[in-house]
């Protein structure tokens, strides 16, 4: 009787340790992305990678001036993108590393009410929500200054309001967000952060405006 028991106890305890590995292992089967594997950049583009390696790529870039923002730079010919972006910016940091990408659309014109704009921001958000799991949204609309459905635009443009979505996983942050340029010409924009990177970036920015002072 005794050696049953044993016995009895020993399949619970083989069950209890194997039982949350599997799951795991079903879990990442369905979402594609295995625990230990990075999530790649946007673009056809890779983390760290420094500005000799993305002209290798072939890819054309332009320095652009940024005070105490690292090095930024205008890119062109990706080998991936969308076809309703109109520019990508990458940030390089000060030690060389790809940490930073934002792309920015081409502009919605003559929608006051944002309608194009705002199907396009929740089809990509959709297509964000595949990859990194569900955002937090801030979806906040000024109505005592702008109460009218053609005044949405308006709204963001004037800063009363505001639109965009964070997505985080695997130490990698993307905001979807809209923005506009005049009372019926709207944009959105993604920004790709990797936040190790980040930190790298934030901590030689703090050494950089110290050895400024």
């Amino acid at each position: 009787m005794e050696e049953k028991l044993k016995k009895i106890i020993f399949v619970f305890y083989l069950c209890f340790i194997y039982t949350p590995a599997y799951s795991e292992e079903k879990l990442q089967q369905f979402s594609g992305i295995k625990s230990d594997e990075q999530i790649e950049a946007p673009f056809g583009l890779k983390w760290g990678t420094s500005v000799a390696d993305a002209e290798a790529m072939n890819l054309k870039i332009n320095k652009i001036e940024s005070k105490n923002e690292g090095n930024f730079y205008l890119v062109n010919n990706l080998s991936k993108s969308l076809i309703d972006i109109d520019r990508v910016y990458l940030n390089f940091g000060y030690n060389n590393k790809l940490w930073l990408i934002v792309a920015v659309s081409k502009n919605f014109e003559n929608d006051p009410y944002g309608n194009q704009v705002l199907a396009r921001y929740n089809e990509l958000s959709n297509l964000l929500e595949i990859k990194y799991g569900k955002p937090e949204s801030s979806h906040f609309l000024d109505n005592k200054m702008y109460k009218s459905k053609d005044e949405f635009i308006a709204g963001i443009y004037n800063g009363r309001s505001h639109y965009f979505s964070d997505f985080n996983k695997q130490e990698i942050s993307v905001q979807l967000s809209l923005g506009a340029n005049s009372y019926s010409s709207a944009f959105f924009k993604l920004r790709y952060e990797n936040i190790e990177l980040s930190n790298e970036f934030k901590k030689d920015k703090k050494h950089n405006e110290s050895g400024a002072l």
